[in-house]
């Protein structure tokens, strides 16, 4: 959005976050999903919320507080697990959890899903999750964990969130565009940044001495 020659336009550019919360609804990931709502908001105020909050300090914290059950957890090593998933469900089955959001249209999923733990190797991989209600992911490690659950409100509160976000961002975004390249070169000078982190400027003269 700041710079003309990387323009995608309005749906390129929400194509990204689409991508990101796509990947993640399937996953129970809500976290996330409320995580990413929150970017493109953030994104929707424009180049002034971004002056407003160089350091993202306030934001670390927001995005701290947002995380709940995607915490990682010390695993104690008499806790019983889920069956741990060796492979992926089959086609037909990844294809019908696929055409139902992974149980999300489909009515008391949450009782009807597998549980299932995912070991590190495979705890991106998306293939993996279909069919699951309830997922415990470790860590390389295996001393860590954290358990993700169906839960319909979680998701379809982000789902309506994003959907009004979008729209929101699609009927903006001449505008935004136009605003983020106009403080492009102010926010990227070194000017700017001094100012920001209370730097004194490097004069000629230290710059030779240095070299």
């Amino acid at each position: 959005m700041s710079l003309p020659m990387l323009d995608v336009g309005a749906k390129g550019v929400l194509k990204i976050a689409a991508w990101f919360f796509l990947r993640n609804l399937p996953r129970m990931h809500y976290d996330t999903l409320a995580a990413i709502n929150l970017a493109v908001e953030d994104v929707m105020q424009g180049p002034e919320f971004f002056d407003q909050h160089a350091g993202m300090a306030t934001r670390r914290a927001d995005l701290k507080a947002l995380t709940g059950d995607e915490t990682w957890q010390p695993l104690d090593p008499h806790r019983p697990l889920a069956p741990v998933r060796q492979k992926p469900p089959s086609w037909a089955a990844r294809l019908a959890m696929k055409l139902t959001l992974n149980g999300l249209l489909i009515p008391g999923f949450a009782r009807l899903g597998r549980k299932i733990t995912l070991e590190a190797p495979h705890r991106g991989h998306i293939g993996y999750v279909w069919g699951a209600s309830e997922i415990t992911v470790l860590n390389a490690g295996q001393d860590k964990y954290y358990t993700v659950r169906h839960s319909k409100g979680a998701a379809w509160r982000q789902i309506r969130r994003f959907v009004r976000n979008a729209r929101a961002f699609l009927k903006d975004y001449d505008r935004l565009a136009a605003s983020y390249r106009e403080r492009y070169d102010g926010f990227t000078s070194e000017d700017y940044w001094h100012s920001k982190l209370g730097l004194t400027p490097v004069t000629k003269i230290q710059q030779d001495a240095a070299e």
